[in-house]
């Protein structure tokens, strides 16, 4: 008994040693300016965006950054034609990319000591938005006089109060009417908390997990909606990846033993 207590109590130990991590040595910056790019999975689409950090003092960094996000709707489902068997949402209405461009804060809650460990940082943002909202234009193919005739629709003309005629063949190429597009500004917000696990101090990789929201001035349809009640405010959850660099250092320090 004696002996499988004190296995236990060696057991433990050598896990919370693990746990503590190895205190890391190395030069440590800590006034630095940032730049880096990140890759987001969002609830309702994904993006790219881009970031520069500049330090406030050792905890806190304004930051500024652009990003390009691609806007689905939850209910795109994606079909294809019988006879020609090319990919389409059946009922989309407008492609929708959002351009931000924002103003933020970054403040770290909790300090990577050990080495291997992770820093906990808060990130918010606000800034305008302008949603890019393109016609999605279906290529078809209808008889007109015993006469088979292609042609391109939207799923629904406004004008003429009609579904789209025809059989569909499939999508056609993203420019086909894109001189019908339309760019409506709104105003985005998000908060999310950043875990930066770099085992470099000059490098940058962290994941990020947030909430943002959009509000753009007018409605946007993405999916044909029999009451034509779209929305204008969307919500989502997001995870992203973040790597860059280290620019521009001011100080340094080394941790003692």
């Amino acid at each position: 008994m004696k002996r499988l207590l004190l296995i236990n109590l060696l057991c433990i130990y050598g896990f919370l040693a693990l746990a503590q991590g190895e205190i890391d040595k190395e030069t440590k910056i800590i006034f630095r300016n940032e730049r880096s790019i990140g890759l987001s999975l969002n609830s309702n689409g994904f993006g790219i965006d881009y970031r520069y950090g500049k330090f406030i003092d050792g905890y806190r960094k304004w930051l500024l950054q652009s990003d390009i996000s691609l806007l689905k709707h939850p209910k795109e489902i994606q079909s294809s034609s019988l006879l020609y068997n090319k990919k389409f949402v059946y009922g989309k209405l407008n492609t929708v990319i959002n351009f931000r461009f924002l103003f933020g804060y970054q403040k770290e809650l909790f300090s990577k000591n050990d080495k291997g460990g992770v820093a906990i940082r808060y990130v918010g943002l606000i800034g305008p938005t302008i949603a890019f909202v393109k016609p999605i234009m279906y290529k078809i193919t209808y008889y007109f006089e015993e006469n088979r005739v292609e042609d391109f629709e939207t799923f629904y003309d406004n004008s003429n109060q009609h579904y789209i005629a025809g059989e569909i063949i499939g999508k056609a190429s993203f420019f086909e009417g894109i001189e019908n597009s339309k760019l409506k500004p709104g105003i985005h917000i998000s908060n999310a908390l950043s875990f930066e696990y770099s085992i470099k101090d000059i490098y940058i990789n962290a994941i990020e997990l947030g909430i943002a929201f959009d509000f753009i001035i007018d409605e946007v349809p993405i999916m044909y909606s029999e009451n034509k009640n779209y929305q204008q405010l969307f919500t989502t959850f997001f995870i992203s990846y973040r790597f860059g660099k280290v620019i521009d250092q001011r100080a340094i320090y080394k941790y003692r033993n």
